[in-house]
């Protein structure tokens, strides 16, 4: 069962402990708290985790009396369809659980890429391709990077980062190897800008995403008159 991103008061009140832990109050209901202008904190994926752990365990029990129920033959009774039912609907909310911890553990890690970019929302479909996550034996995710392959790799996320600096795909969306993230799409440290004609494809997408109105003025002054 996936969470959803707004509750109201009464459907707060009936959920567990754990889960309450991830909403915060908002106006006259509840709101999901995982992710930030800046990403998934480790402190959002703990909250998951917990969230899934508290689930898990509840599986478990509920595996252990439907056990002791057949056991003593009465598999089919109203109590054991009960626990069948109980034991779906937690593997179901496991299944979700998982499914976000992979996704917050992806998004917090592309941030250390996409903070690397003057345009980061552009260059954050492109670094999220090169991502896996994964669910270890201990129920956390785990991210490997993709090597150009497609295939996992044993990159560091700087190495990564380089990559995308050296491609010719992404000039201009990158900053230097030397600068820090937070470009914001700002024009170069002398005030200049590109004409359209002198922009790589990339450029132009970016700053049609960026600065529209921008795009717009440079457009219409390279536009010959009649």
């Amino acid at each position: 069962m996936a969470l959803k991103k707004l509750i109201d008061a009464a459907a707060y009140e009936k959920l567990d402990e754990a889960t309450k832990a991830l909403y915060v109050k908002a106006g006259d209901g509840y709101k999901v708290d995982l992710e930030g202008d800046e990403g998934p904190t480790q402190a959002d994926i703990d909250k998951l985790k917990q969230a899934k752990d508290h689930e898990k365990d509840a599986r478990l029990a509920a595996e252990r009396e439907l056990k002791a129920l057949k056991a003593a033959g009465e598999g089919n009774s109203t109590e054991a369809e009960t626990l069948k039912t109980q034991i779906e609907d937690l593997s179901n909310r496991l299944s979700a659980r998982d499914n976000a911890l992979k996704k917050s553990a992806l998004e917090a890690a592309s941030a250390a890429v996409t903070a690397k970019s003057k345009f980061p929302n552009v260059i954050k479909p492109h670094v999220m391709g090169r991502l896996q996550a994964d669910i270890n034996e201990e129920g956390n995710a785990v991210v490997v990077i993709l090597g150009a392959d497609g295939k996992p790799s044993k990159m560091t996320f700087d190495e990564l980062t380089a990559e995308f600096q050296k491609n010719k795909e992404f000039e201009g969306l990158m900053l230097g190897a030397s600068s820090s993230g937070g470009g914001g799409g700002q024009p170069p440290a002398d005030g200049a800008v590109k004409a359209l004609k002198d922009m790589s494809e990339s450029e132009r997408v970016a700053m049609a995403k960026s600065d529209p109105d921008g795009f717009k003025a440079l457009s219409q002054a390279a536009t010959p008159t009649a």
